[in-house]
């Protein structure tokens, strides 16, 4: 993978990037809804599947994070070993 500093963005960087970008978004707004209104509210006798429409969501984000990867974009190993401090005891996440 070349470094990336500096360097305009390709039209498939630009594109799969903005992918990503949607679909943290949605993510996001879901999630907003998840501290609101709960996990799987009913308001007016309709049931609202919070939970269910997050996982689906954080799926879509995980597709794009892989095509970014596959397309040599960002690096799986990268990301990995992020995760794996994150996760490791002492890390720098707040809920174990």
């Amino acid at each position: 993978m070349k470094d990336k500093q500096g360097d305009p963005l390709s039209p498939v960087e630009h594109e799969y990037l903005s992918i990503l970008i949607e679909e943290m978004g949605e993510a996001l707004h879901i999630a907003g809804k998840v501290l609101r209104h709960g996990w799987n509210p009913r308001y007016k006798g309709i049931w609202y599947y919070n939970q269910q429409d997050l996982q689906k969501e954080l799926g879509d984000v995980l597709a794009a994070i892989i095509r970014l990867c596959e397309a040599k974009i960002l690096s799986e190993q990268v990301i990995h070993k992020r995760a794996a401090e994150k996760l490791k005891p002492g890390g720098t996440l707040l809920f174990k």
